[in-house]
């Protein structure tokens, strides 16, 4: 059995199938809800201001992390534990990530080195909003024309 997960920064499915392209099962779920959240909904403030020394000018203060990146980088890191439980609990060959090439990466980075170890390929596509029949068809062509990233 091999588990796919399919990714975005409001939800998380885990499919198992036989093989790459065979028919996927979903087998869970997880949520963000903070995902299609405006940063003005996850925090009660507004921006700070600040003003310019050299010209008087009022600026808005804007952090260099955002709320919305923190949530999603919490719900990166759920979603690795997550991954890492099943991963020990289930027999199974390994993983496919598939989630946008940056959300990919914040994954990438939570996971602990045991589920990185199972990780048998990457595909940096946005695929959440897919039946499981769409993208058991987009993982058999990612499989034919080479395009599964593979370890």
């Amino acid at each position: 059995m091999i588990k796919v997960l399919v990714l975005d920064t409001s939800r998380a499915s885990i499919y198992d199938t036989s093989s790459l392209g065979a028919k996927l099962s979903e087998t869970a779920a997880l949520i963000n809800p903070a995902g299609h959240m405006y940063e003005r909904e996850l925090v009660t403030d507004a921006p700070g201001r600040v003003t310019h020394r050299g010209s008087q000018a009022h600026h808005t203060y804007d952090p260099h992390s955002t709320f919305r990146a923190q949530a999603t980088q919490r719900f990166a890191r759920s979603v690795a534990r997550y991954l890492d439980e099943t991963l020990r609990q289930d027999h199974c060959k390994g993983v496919v990530l598939v989630a946008a090439p940056r959300l990919l990466g914040e994954l990438k980075r939570a996971m602990p080195r045991s589920a990185r170890d199972k990780v048998l390929g990457e595909i940096p596509k946005d695929w959440v909003q897919f039946p499981p029949r769409v993208i058991a068809q987009q993982l058999r062509n990612a499989k034919q024309e080479r395009t599964l990233v593979v370890h």
